[in-house]
């Protein structure tokens, strides 16, 4: 079944214990540095079955070579497609998410009502800054990966999420969205939160509800905390995990940006600029990290002695203000 509700698994189901999500969980995976790093993310309603590849569909044709380029100039964009709501209308919305350039204090958004054929050209347009992005977040939006025909355990795990967190309820202000592969399907129920650009891993009904209300204590939740795509690169993303977890939800907030010193393949010096939301006072952090260990990267349906891939595993040595 391809109708909206329906779990798209695409691929015939597998043992539980060959998949990936929990072998992650049981080798120790570490999430922290896993979210990707993007400047802007194109959120385009469609039905199912979505392709493997979200940049797939056919509306995106003349817009897949630059991405490609935009991501060789260090302007990485990514595309999340979510399940269209049952409606006649015919037109797509697509909602777009962009960085804001100077510290990363979120994503501001902009939403536009297209026919099918206009949106490969809209983002073509939005990707290179020839259409005005009204700004102005109004709440809370979750991405929740139920993408099965990506991996068996985002089409299972994620589908089952969502369908318990849409009985339950949801917090005021707080949307919720089914949408194609986030990255790390290892980490699955795995979602991203706009406007913060916060990725999560490993997400189940109390752990989604402390996150998105932030009452889950930071120590716990920052066992969850893939990274924000809003900063450059792993390291930068561990650092700032690691000040998550000693500072607490306001650090989430906090206009940032990280820089990296020093990197060979064991070790790296990252700085991290910060605004402080008291004062306004630019402050920075020198922090030193190293790979802890490279565990293997699991895939549904494979042994995870044939895995192909490997994860760094950081772990900060020691950290300052500068």
């Amino acid at each position: 079944m391809t109708s909206n509700g329906a779990v798209d698994v695409g691929q015939p189901t597998r043992r539980a214990e060959s998949r990936c999500s929990p072998t992650a969980q049981r080798v120790g995976s570490t999430p922290a540095g896993t979210a990707g790093s993007f400047q802007g993310l194109f959120v385009i309603e469609r039905p199912l079955p979505w392709p493997g590849d979200a940049t797939e569909i056919d509306e995106l044709r003349n817009l897949r070579p630059a991405l490609k380029l935009a991501a060789a100039e260090r302007r990485p964009h990514r595309v999340q497609l979510v399940l269209a709501p049952p409606s006649a209308r015919t037109e797509v919305r697509v909602t777009y998410h962009r960085r804001t350039t100077d510290l990363f204090g979120g994503y501001v958004r902009a939403g536009f009502d297209v026919r099918p054929d206009e949106v490969g050209d809209l983002c073509l347009d939005l990707l290179h800054g020839r259409v005005a992005d009204v700004t102005g977040p109004d709440r809370i939006e979750v991405l929740l990966c139920t993408h099965g025909r990506r991996d068996v355990c985002c089409g299972a795990s994620g589908t089952a999420l969502h369908t318990e967190l849409t009985r339950s309820g949801l917090p005021p202000g707080v949307s919720l969205r089914r949408t194609s592969h986030t990255g790390g399907h290892r980490f699955a129920p795995t979602a991203l939160i706009l406007p913060t650009g916060t990725a999560w891993a490993w997400l189940d009904r109390r752990v989604f509800t402390g996150i998105v209300t932030q009452t889950l204590a930071p120590e716990e939740a920052a066992a969850h905390y893939r990274g924000c795509m809003g900063l450059d690169g792993p390291v930068v993303q561990v650092v700032d995990a690691a000040l998550f977890r000693e500072r607490g939800w306001a650090w989430l907030s906090t206009p940032r940006e990280g820089e990296v010193l020093s990197r060979d393949d064991d070790h790296a010096v990252v700085r991290l600029h910060h605004r402080s939301l008291d004062d306004g006072v630019l402050r920075s952090v020198r922090a030193v990290v190293r790979v802890a260990r490279r565990t293997p990267v699991p895939r549904c349906g494979v042994p995870l002695d044939g895995s192909e891939a490997e994860q760094d595993d950081w772990e900060l040595v020691e950290m300052a203000e500068a």
